[in-house]
């Protein structure tokens, strides 16, 4: 199981396309770190530091320490806008940074915050120099979709990153619906941006139906393995206080907390099968698609969050959209 422990909900920055979107000042306590989170229900489990901005949290060198010992892996999201704590983890083995960067010096810093790229380059100098693991993570949406390629001669220049992640821009927090990419956009964004990058570069498309048709008979044995992104089973989300979530996208779907029950209870109570269960609304489209084996629905989150309720489909799904502005329900 992967982890995603929320250790501060404060931020630096005011990204535009943020999905939490909360800044009120709340950091887990380290005491509160040994006792609910070190533990044997975890043991297994792969650990991924963030917030908020994980660096910014006071304790933040010592949670890193004890995580590292504890889990297989760690890894911190960051902003990449702090350097401070390079000195004192650049020993650590099984440490992996994921820093943010969402276009050039222009773009970046009006998405992210004026001065914030030139300081991020500073912060992957010090990690090249000191030989430390890690990756660069972008989110693409209306407003950078064009100029996120202007990233790639820089990209190119760092021997140390390991790969370079794009994500989808989604619209949870107080980041927009009117600024998604439609899929259609998002699909070409992908072919043409595969042919500008020599290096390793994680990104995939969505309800690509033309991909789906290619290879449908091979797909289709595989049926059986679709299982949405695996949120509330094979990764869950811990926040500051110890609520725990299913997924980052339903902040109102608090599952429990750690204080009150063990992972394995909060794991196997009645609201976490309710969202692990996941069932279209049979009064959908979905049932009679040939893809629906393979989607499966598509995001839970994008149901919740853009129609209200778990069941109802991913809305960026062509077949589904086009059912659901005949029913005048998306404008």
């Amino acid at each position: 199981m992967r982890v995603y422990l929320l250790i501060t909900d404060r931020c630096n920055l005011s990204c535009t396309m943020c999905i939490r979107g909360v800044n009120e000042k709340n950091d887990m306590s380290f005491k509160d770190f040994k006792k609910y989170i070190l533990t044997k229900s975890f043991k297994d489990s792969e650990l991924v530091i963030t917030g908020g901005e994980p660096t910014l949290h006071k304790n933040f060198v010592n949670i890193v320490r004890e995580a590292a010992l504890f889990f297989k892996k760690v890894l911190i999201a960051t902003n990449g806008t702090t350097n401070y704590y390079i000195d004192e983890l650049k020993d650590i083995e099984n440490l992996f940074f994921q820093i943010s960067i969402d276009g050039d010096k222009k773009e970046h810093d009006s998405i992210r915050g004026k001065g914030s790229f030139n300081i991020i380059k500073q912060t992957l100098e010090k990690f090249e120099g000191e030989k430390l693991k890690y990756c660069i993570a972008s989110v693409v949406g209306k407003s950078n979709k064009g100029k996120i390629d202007q990233l790639i001669p820089y990209l190119s220049s760092l021997s140390m990153m390991k790969y370079w992640r794009i994500s989808y821009e989604m619209p949870f927090g107080i980041a927009k619906p009117q600024d998604m990419l439609t899929i259609e956009e998002w699909n070409n964004f992908v072919d043409k941006i595969l042919k500008k990058v020599n290096f390793r570069l994680l990104i995939k498309k969505l309800f690509d139906f033309d991909l789906y048709d290619k290879h449908y008979s091979k797909l289709i044995k595989n049926e059986n393995k679709c299982c949405n992104c695996g949120s509330g089973k094979n990764e869950i989300y811990v926040y500051p206080n110890l609520n725990v979530y299913p997924c980052t996208c339903l902040t109102d779907f608090c599952i429990g907390n750690l204080k009150e029950s063990s992972i394995n209870t909060v794991l196997n109570c009645k609201k976490n099968k309710e969202f692990t269960n996941y069932k279209i609304d049979k009064k959908l489209p979905c049932y009679e698609c040939k893809y629906f084996p393979l989607c499966n629905g598509g995001c839970i989150g994008m149901s919740y969050n853009i129609l209200g309720a778990l069941g109802k489909g991913d809305v960026r799904c062509p077949i589904l959209r086009r059912y659901y502005e005949k029913k005048s329900i998306l404008l």
